[in-house]
């Protein structure tokens, strides 16, 4: 019999077995699309643990990097840098072994340096220093600078220039100091400091003609120059305590302190410049005021150290006013 037959015959023989099959077919239905829809998320799970598995070991890579020693920081710049944090570490100990280098090529410069002196001072100089003879130094003062040569070559001392002054008392190019001073005793080629004079300084005289007395001092003094011989005259064209002339003339170049003489205007022919009487002798001004057509006055004698004995110290009128002929000059002398 076949199955349709006996399941004719036998209704309901082969509903089980059909249940089955239905159950079975829904089951793989169900396992399929099942597998269909997680299969997306297991590979993307995959490719998830795989990009952590790389990163981790693109970081373990780089910390091996870090902490093996820099020798060539060249090379080292050329290492690709996988990370931020992974470059900034590395330029900090590029940072620390470059400072480490600087102090270490510092500190041998120095230990280099202290023992060249040490050897210099205690193997080089001595000898050098201990075995020349003791030599006088000679006065050289007021020589030219060959002659001071050729004086101190003889003594096997050497000489060196270091400066010009001005100097009234000697000639330009001549010696006007020296150090170490005469008589010194020296090691032989040691040197010898030598200071020429440039002769004296020059200033202009200035133009001091239409001045008053006054005013042509004070002139004459911010030069550097003294008023000299004063000579009076009657001019009726300049008024009286004026200056009619000078010598020497404006604009002559002339030694500092040295002196200028003037003339000065009395004014009318009864009128005299009183004389500057100041430090000369009591004995020695009568003949002088009376050239001038005045005569001494008043005399009172007082105490002074700073002048000698009979010394004129003041006097009234002053040097340089305008009196009338025949006028008294009074007087302060030392006593």
């Amino acid at each position: 019999m076949t199955r349709e037959e006996l399941e004719e015959k036998f209704p309901g023989l082969y509903r089980n077995e059909n249940n089955n099959e239905n159950e079975q077919s829904s089951v793989h239905e169900n396992i399929s699309d099942e597998s269909e829809s997680t299969e997306p998320k297991i590979i993307e799970q995959k490719e998830k643990i795989g990009r952590k598995r790389k990163k981790k070991n693109r970081l373990e890579e780089a910390d091996v990097i870090v902490n093996q020693p820099v020798e060539d920081e060249d090379n080292f710049k050329q290492i690709e840098l996988t990370t931020p944090a992974t470059q900034e570490k590395l330029e900090k100990k590029i940072k620390r072994n470059g400072f480490k280098q600087y102090l270490v090529v510092t500190l041998i410069f120095f230990i280099s340096l202290y023992i060249l002196f040490l050897i210099a001072n205690n193997f080089i100089i001595p000898p050098i220093v201990h075995s020349r003879p003791m030599v006088n130094v000679p006065n050289i003062i007021g020589m030219t600078e060959d002659q001071a040569r050729e004086k101190l070559l003889m003594k096997q001392i050497d000489f060196e220039v270091i400066s010009e002054q001005y100097n009234t008392d000697y000639k330009p190019g001549l010696v006007i100091k020296q150090t170490p001073k005469p008589g010194d005793m020296v090691k032989e080629h040691r040197p010898v400091y030598l200071t020429l004079s440039r002769g004296s300084r020059l200033v202009e005289v200035p133009n001091i003609r239409g001045m008053n007395y006054r005013k042509a001092n004070i002139t004459l003094m911010n030069s550097h120059l003294e008023i000299g011989k004063i000579d009076s005259i009657n001019r009726e064209d300049y008024k009286a305590n004026t200056i009619v002339d000078q010598a020497p003339k404006a604009r002559t170049q002339m030694k500092l302190g040295s002196k200028v003489n003037i003339t000065l205007s009395i004014g009318s022919k009864n009128t005299v410049v009183v004389p500057d009487l100041v430090r000369y002798s009591l004995e020695g001004v009568y003949q002088y005021v009376e050239k001038h057509g005045l005569h001494l006055g008043n005399i009172v004698y007082e105490i002074n150290e700073l002048y000698e004995s009979r010394t004129i110290i003041s006097q009234t009128p002053t040097a340089g006013d305008t009196v009338q002929q025949g006028s008294s000059i009074n007087l302060i002398i030392a006593q």
